[in-house]
């Protein structure tokens, strides 16, 4: 605490004052000197450790000097070099603890900064947060700025080792490692200085680190403005971080489990919607049936063919039937009015918000990998900068629609599939290409059919292949769209995004 020095200075001159007069190089007047250094721990860590020994070599002088002056003679050079060789022995101990115990705080510090993910809610389903205050408190802790960014991949063990980006402190599009780069990290847990190209960048000095985690394995990145120190590297700054870097691939796979849940939510929430709109679909056809059962009532209101000794009873009959067919059609056209009135469809109105190009990429590559694997092609075609860009759309019905149409192409595609974001001035297209039977190619052609027949996907209750949501999913958004087939095997959606320079987004 802030008193600490005063304690360390009073504790001296109470010893001193005790031992003044006598000889500071017996055993027992020597043992009383050193308890301070003894009981370091209370003196040492936040830079006291110098002032700890600069105060007990300066006592020591002083009664070195004063029992010689009054007793001259009585201490012989091997006494002084027992003394400087214990001295010495104690410091490299106290300096070892010292390092022990900042080394502890430093690993504290950073799984702090990770548990800030689950208390800070500014934080929930942003992890690339925590990787910039890791990164901060490590800076902040051997005051350098040394590492500029850290980030994390996934080794997709049947693709031969190949390495998906999970997340990291900044955004990055495309990757190269230099060869048998997982191999060699995963062979000695770590590795300094490998080439790394991100995005245009490439990085020549760098720490990766390995970290296996149940049946998922994962490469953690540090980009550092140069090689590390080698002071750091006496230290084992791998070792130091290890345990950080371990929580980190731990609440990097729960994010996984919660991210699975979620999707398995919006499969739900997906059949959900085609419930409420085959239902929309069934009351238009009854009621576009009901007229006509309106008109026949109408026309037995005026009937009068039954003979008269009969009419009595049967008008008597024929107007209760009459009058509980009519509160029968009301209640039914009620119920019809209100599943139609689109203000009462909680799936209708799907609040949208401003989503950077960043989270449309990635939520289209994890979806892409999660249904047709890590082989699955994904080009970025861009010319000029793409940090601010944002669209305003509904993230919700952006997840739903890839998740449905995807689902839908692992199903029935024929294997062949290739995508890209075309980046231009004011607008970016997402450009989805899959392959399909040549026995579908009628199918095929009827659903693009009705893309653009609105009433028929209203009423249509058959299966059609996602095109349904695709079509919800670009009029809720106002989207613009073009589907087509090309060389008759293949199916060709092109959706077009209207850009929107704001900084104020929900990323």
């Amino acid at each position: 605490n802030e008193y600490s020095k005063l304690r360390l200075l009073n504790d001296f001159l109470f010893i001193t004052f005790i031992l003044f007069g006598k000889n500071p190089i017996i055993s027992y007047n020597f043992l009383l000197l050193i308890l301070p250094l003894i009981n370091s721990i209370n003196f040492s860590g936040n830079k006291k450790t110098i002032l700890l020994y600069a105060v007990f070599v300066f006592s020591l002088v002083i009664l070195y000097v004063t029992y010689h002056i009054l007793q001259p003679g009585s201490i012989t050079q091997i006494d002084i070099v027992n003394t400087v060789v214990t001295v010495l022995v104690l410091g490299v101990v106290e300096w070892y603890t010292s390092l022990r115990l900042k080394v502890r705080n430093f690993r504290e510090v950073l799984i702090e900064a990770i548990d800030e993910y689950y208390v800070n809610p500014s934080m929930i389903e942003k992890p690339h947060l925590v990787f910039r205050e890791v990164v901060n408190e490590i800076n902040d802790k051997i005051n350098d700025d040394l590492v500029t960014h850290l980030y994390c991949f996934l080794c997709d063990k049947e693709v031969n080792n190949k390495l998906i980006i999970v997340n990291g402190s900044r955004f990055i599009y495309e990757y190269e490692f230099e060869e048998n780069y997982a191999e060699n990290v995963k062979s000695k847990d770590f590795k300094i200085d490998a080439n790394i190209k991100l995005d245009k960048n490439i990085s020549t000095t760098n720490l990766s680190m390995y970290v296996k985690l149940e049946d998922r394995e994962y490469i953690f990145v540090f980009l550092t403005k140069r090689t590390i120190p080698v002071y750091l590297q006496i230290i084992g700054i791998q070792r130091v971080v290890k345990s950080a870097i371990y929580k980190m691939a731990k609440f990097l796979t729960g994010e996984r489990i919660l991210r699975e849940f979620k999707d398995e939510e919006k499969r739900k929430l997906s059949n959900n919607r085609k419930y409420v709109d085959r239902s929309i679909g069934a009351m238009h056809y009854i009621r576009n049936r009901l007229g006509p059962i309106k008109n026949v009532s109408k026309v037995l209101e005026v009937r009068h063919k039954v003979p008269a000794e009969k009419s009595e009873e049967f008008n008597e009959k024929l107007e209760k039937e009459l009058n509980q067919t009519k509160n029968e059609l009301n209640n039914i056209i009620q119920r019809a009015d209100y599943l139609l009135e689109k203000s009462n469809n909680p799936f209708e109105n799907v609040a949208t918000d401003l989503i950077h190009f960043s989270k449309i990429f990635s939520t289209f590559k994890r979806t892409i990998y999660k249904y047709l694997g890590s082989t699955a092609t994904i080009d970025l075609i861009y010319h000029d900068q793409i940090d601010d860009i944002y669209v305003e759309i509904s993230l919700e019905g952006y997840e739903i629609f890839l998740i449905d149409w995807i689902s839908n192409i692992e199903k029935h595609g024929d294997g062949n599939f290739k995508s890209e974001f075309i980046v231009e001035k004011n607008t970016f297209s997402l450009k989805i290409e899959n392959g399909f039977p040549e026995k579908d190619l009628a199918s095929v052609q009827r659903l693009i059919a009705e893309l653009s027949n609105h009433e028929r996907i209203e009423i249509s209750s058959r299966n059609t292949y996602g095109i349904n949501q695709v079509y919800k999913f670009l009029t809720r958004n106002n989207l613009k769209s073009k589907i087509s087939i090309k060389n008759s095997s293949t199916l060709c959606l092109v959706i077009e995004f209207e850009i929107v320079k704001n900084e104020n987004s929900s990323i």
